[in-house]
């Protein structure tokens, strides 16, 4: 599918969807370039969102997905992993990512962590949600405050 976050607004419509396992596989792909420049240079450091999943009732508490931003300093677009644990957010840097690439994520839940593989690395990170329940997909998102300052057109294949 391909979702689009037009000019202007966070995100585009999505009905909700829901994953019945602790797995999520799937490919993204940027038909547009991901890079962006932002007036605020404090909103540029925020992180867009491309796909995940909750962990819990609220994504807001615990949860773990893909997110991007357009580095400046090394005029790069960098794909990590964004995540709540116990209602706090923190990312962990995957690599760099370009226009036209499709890229292969797996996101593995276990007990104790998250095992995200993709973009040339493989992240563990520490779980702490004890949430066994549905889990609900996560789709792209823009910014923090800043609305998107273009067109973004992102291919999403689960696998």
């Amino acid at each position: 599918m391909e979702i689009k976050i037009k000019k202007g607004t966070h995100k585009s419509f999505r009905l909700p969807g829901f994953i019945f396992k602790p797995t999520l596989t799937f490919f993204f792909r940027f038909n547009s370039t991901p890079n962006y420049t932002l007036d605020d240079k404090v909103e540029q450091k925020s992180m867009n969102k491309i796909y995940g999943l909750s962990d819990s009732w609220f994504h807001q508490k615990h949860s773990i997905r893909i997110g991007w931003r357009y580095e400046l300093v090394t005029n790069t677009s960098v794909a990590y992993v964004y995540f709540y644990r116990d209602g706090k957010h923190f990312i962990e840097r995957l690599g760099e990512i370009v226009e036209g690439v499709h890229y292969l994520i797996h996101i593995q839940i276990s007990k104790r962590s998250y095992t995200i593989t993709g973009v040339g690395t493989q992240v563990t990170i520490p779980r702490t949600s004890k949430w066994w329940g549905v889990r609900y997909l996560l789709f792209p998102y823009f910014g923090g405050k800043s609305k998107a300052p273009k067109d973004f057109n992102i291919e999403i294949t689960k696998w």
